[in-house]
């Protein structure tokens, strides 16, 4: 009787198990089990664990987590979607006379935002978030430190439980894909 392995181990892998009747043993039923089609298989997981954590992925989960800080900030919300803390009063009167929102965005010159990057690490199997240096204003402070100074007083910088949901997602949808072979 032959069963599809790949049914019971996963359905796009399609390796077929085998039984054969042998003779009778103690408890009067016996059975041989043999795995056919081993060599396909194991062809398949080779290139499945290579590509497992391949730079395309990776690029892929960057962008997407580079992307939702950058517009949960614009949006003036916290890591998990609370509202920003206000601007105190003498910050919200500056920005009112410079023609900014008095509405926390986290957004005066666009350079600390737009310093949001991310880097494939393909040897370590990850990729790393972080701020290019670089100076955001007149001011002469570069993006990481005011990324850093900000960070303490509204919380900006991370991946909420929504974005960490969509980056599984993101991720089992490309191991689906090398499964199928794409």
């Amino acid at each position: 009787m032959a069963i599809g392995a790949a049914a019971i181990f996963l359905s796009s892998l399609r390796a077929l198990s085998m039984i054969r009747k042998a003779g009778p043993s103690v408890g009067g039923v016996s059975g041989t089990v043999k795995v056919v089609g081993v060599e396909k298989l194991r062809r398949k997981f080779t290139h499945v664990a290579r590509e497992l954590v391949g730079t395309e992925v990776l690029n892929e989960l960057g962008n997407y987590l580079t992307a939702s800080i950058e517009m949960r900030t614009l949006a003036g919300k916290e890591i998990e979607g609370e509202a920003f803390v206000p601007y105190t009063a003498r910050y919200r009167l500056f920005r009112q006379r410079t023609g900014h929102p008095t509405t926390p965005d986290l957004h005066y010159s666009g350079a600390m935002l737009n310093a949001l990057t991310y880097d494939v690490q393909g040897s370590k199997e990850q990729v790393k978030v972080f701020f290019m240096e670089g100076k955001t204003s007149s001011d002469d402070i570069g993006a990481p430190a005011k990324a850093f100074y900000l960070q303490d007083k509204r919380p900006f910088f991370g991946a909420s439980l929504a974005d960490i949901e969509k980056l599984n997602e993101i991720y089992q949808d490309y191991v689906r894909g090398l499964l199928r072979g794409r």
